[in-house]
């Protein structure tokens, strides 16, 4: 198979937008990911994957605490600030600190609060899974979607 063909069969997959976010050394940290699912109900697990070659991969190793930020339709800014390469993100955005010492973006659609459990090396990808804390979800608001390369901000 090739590389292409795959990329496009999952690109064809929709999915949620969030950002894990953590703080390490005294500085946020975060990246979008939307390669994000829930791994049990009991004990209450997710999972987050994570290229090895990106820059705060050194902070998500030494941290124990994340969150994972899953972001509201309107927040496509937010996404395509955490997903760029060397920038500083938090200059652009206010957030706040949870109980756990990580940073909460504004204005999001819900929130898990996670503590790592075990981290997995399998192909060009570490595997994060966690333990999720504490959540929040504002109903009021939608999430936002990603499908084929672009952000969607409606369900119909």
């Amino acid at each position: 198979m090739q590389f292409h063909n795959f990329k496009q069969t999952i690109n064809k997959f929709a999915t949620g937008v969030t950002v894990v976010t953590g703080y390490y050394n005294n500085t946020p940290f975060g990246v979008t990911v939307n390669s994000f699912t829930s791994l049990s109900l009991e004990p209450k697990l997710i999972l987050f994957n994570l290229d090895k070659k990106i820059s705060s991969l050194n902070a998500f190793f030494n941290t124990s605490y994340f969150n994972i930020n899953i972001l509201s339709s309107h927040q496509k800014n937010i996404a395509t600030i955490f997903a760029e390469k060397n920038i500083d993100r938090f200059a652009q955005i206010n957030y706040h600190i949870s109980c756990h010492n990580t940073p909460i973006l504004p204005e999001i659609h819900s929130l898990l609060q996670c503590k790592k459990v075990k981290v997995i090396a399998m192909g060009d990808h570490y595997i994060f899974i966690c333990n999720v804390l504490d959540t929040m979800v504002d109903n009021s608001k939608k999430p936002l979607l990603y499908y084929n390369s672009r952000f969607y901000h409606h369900i119909s």
